[in-house]
């Protein structure tokens, strides 16, 4: 997903509407772009949709949010809120400590069952 200006703007947009704040990108997929935000000087995860994706499956993606938020486990970010304003679809989750699964994968990390 290449991100223009306006396309970030718009993102800050969004995000202002509930009080959060646009820290930076942690990195992007096939299916969207993560973003670090704040409010109230706590730091969580936005994952922002590919807009082609809502457009065309947006009730599979939407999916996605209502899992997490019957989720309760230690190692699954607690979903926070939905963002759905100004074409932007994206979910705002908890941010989990630790490295991510492609450093994980990197370093050769050798994943146990549990």
């Amino acid at each position: 997903m290449k991100l223009n200006g306006r396309d970030i703007g718009t993102i800050k947009g969004a995000l202002s509407l509930s009080g959060y704040q646009l820290s930076g990108i942690l990195g992007s997929g096939r299916f969207g772009t993560c973003y670090s935000v704040s409010r109230h000087e706590e730091n969580f995860v936005l994952k922002v949709f590919n807009k082609n994706d809502v457009k065309r499956r947006k009730t599979k993606i939407a999916r996605e949010g209502k899992i997490l938020a019957a989720i309760d486990h230690c190692a699954i970010p607690k979903m926070i809120q939905v963002i759905d304003a100004d074409g932007i679809y994206g979910l705002i989750m908890e941010k989990k400590p630790g490295n991510s699964l492609e450093e994980l994968i990197n370093w050769d990390y050798d994943f146990s069952e549990n």
